[in-house]
């Protein structure tokens, strides 16, 4: 114990001086450092340098360096960074809000990126996520609005809530089978017109792909509750395939997907929320495979779908109802 604590000091003692340092032309003394795992290695707490190309060493004062901190370059003018192969963590928005930030290398070191970590780097267009990362958190790249490519491994098993939200240019992503979460409003705001769901999934999050370019979906036989608001306002959205084993709707799921025509209600659907195809004019034809209870498919007093359709399935059943044109009120079972 006391050699552990002897460690821990003089790791702490080696910081101080290194902290108080005070020469200019040395980028490494811009960097303000903790000590962290026993005082074997530091985490960056804070950057006070200048440059626009920053490279951080893997060591300093001879002391091994393995995270960087929370909010540590937070809105700096930076327009490079790399990273040397023995940081693990990079915490909490470490580079949140570096709007010039186009270039950053992560080691396949890293097992651990912090939420809003990259969140607003506006001129970021390329991420690789290391082999060791196995949680895309919570805003990680939100608002990068120039990101164009991103390589996810077979490491990553969830995506956070917010985590692609607003990335305007990213037309296409590829979700390996291993990603069994997707969080809400995972990829809202973005404009790639399809995804292959992967086979894991069991639970599509609230407004996971709302405001999405989204053309067409299939959503995987392992999904059991498609979120609310999942694919609101998707209006380009013309086809959706729900597969037997979702057994929950939310509310609003569909809401607003003005191209929508068609729509299959599988038998395994217990619950159907507020609002599922409200304003989804262009649907002409829906199919109930199976009898839902007044009080799961939706509220009589807010619209389910466009015209009288909940009240003609609650009085006929199980069926295929149609309309001759998305201008019509008044539904027909076939």
């Amino acid at each position: 114990m006391k050699k552990i604590k002897m460690a821990y000091w003089l790791a702490a003692a080696l910081i101080a001086i290194l902290s108080s340092c005070s020469n200019a032309d040395n980028e490494k003394n811009n960097f303000r450092v903790a000590p962290v795992n026993g005082g074997k290695s530091v985490k960056i707490t804070r950057y006070d340098g200048k440059k626009q190309t920053v490279k951080i060493p893997s060591k300093l004062l001879g002391i091994t360096v393995s995270e960087i901190g929370e909010n540590v370059f937070n809105g700096k003018d930076i327009l490079k960074v790399t990273i040397p192969s023995s940081i693990t963590t990079i915490g909490n928005g470490a580079f949140r809000g570096c709007e010039n930030l186009f270039s950053i290398n992560l080691p396949n070191s890293v097992t651990t990126i912090g939420n809003d970590t990259f969140r607003g780097c506006e001129s970021l267009t390329k991420i690789v996520i290391p082999n060791k990362v196995t949680s895309i958190a919570s805003g990680t790249f939100r608002g990068c609005e120039k990101l164009v490519s991103v390589t996810i491994p077979l490491s990553v098993t969830s995506i956070g809530a917010n985590a692609f939200n607003g990335c305007t240019s990213l037309t296409g992503i590829t979700l390996p089978n291993t990603i069994t979460e997707i969080g809400e409003n995972a990829f809202a705001n973005t404009v790639f017109t399809d995804i292959t769901i992967p086979a894991g999934v069991t639970e599509i999050g609230d407004a996971a792909f709302a405001y999405s370019g989204l053309t067409s979906i299939t959503i995987p036989n392992t999904v059991t509750g498609i979120g609310i608001s999942s694919f609101y306002e998707c209006t380009k959205l013309t086809n959706v395939t729900i597969p037997n084993s979702v057994t929950n709707i939310g509310s609003a799921a569909f809401r607003n997907c003005i191209a929508l025509t068609n729509i299959t209600i599988p038998s395994s659907v217990k619950s159907i929320g507020d609002l599922v195809f409200y304003y989804c004019n262009s649907l002409t034809s829906v199919t109930f495979e199976s009898g839902i209870p007044a009080n799961d498919i939706g509220s009589p007093y807010t619209a389910l779908f466009p015209g009288d359709l909940r009240n003609k399935y609650l009085a006929e059943g199980v069926g295929t109802y149609t309309r001759p044109n998305g201008d019509t009120y008044t539904w027909a079972k076939q």
